[in-house]
């Protein structure tokens, strides 16, 4: 059962959608993810000319989560993107995602051929020098 929301979509009333924490939503104090509201005062923040304004709007909460990745699962579900507004700071435990890439390899014909047999076509494409996978001709 999922817990006490913490995090809401709302859509403001001149149309802009956005994330935000549900403690940024004036006389809002949701007990389900059920509870859904219309005609809320909703947090904004702005960046004009390197000034920062904050201020609340109207708005309409639509979707409520337990927390960010649930609410995100909620709207992928229902085909809605993201919005690129969030109010929302994510919690470490809530288990975000810190995956690092893993270094690709290089697999261009010249990091295993010598510039004379790539003109002869007498490359060996067959293995990997590092690892001895082999891999197929690009012939």
């Amino acid at each position: 059962m999922p817990g006490i929301p913490k995090v809401a979509y709302v859509v403001y009333n001149d149309g802009y959608r956005g994330i935000v924490d549900v403690k940024r939503i004036k006389d809002f104090s949701p007990r389900t993810v059920a509870d859904v509201a219309k005609d809320k005062e909703v947090y904004w923040k702005t960046e004009a000319g390197g000034k920062i304004e904050e201020d609340f709007f109207p708005g309409e909460v639509v979707l409520l989560g337990a927390n960010f990745n649930d609410l995100v699962a909620k709207m992928a579900k229902k085909r809605w993107a993201v919005p690129d507004n969030i109010f929302y700071e994510t919690e470490p435990e809530e288990n975000v995602s810190t995956r690092k890439r893993k270094k690709a390899y290089n697999f261009t014909i010249e990091a295993y051929c010598a510039p004379s047999s790539l003109r002869m076509n007498t490359c060996d494409f067959g293995k990997h020098k590092d690892d001895g996978t082999t891999y197929s001709t690009p012939y």
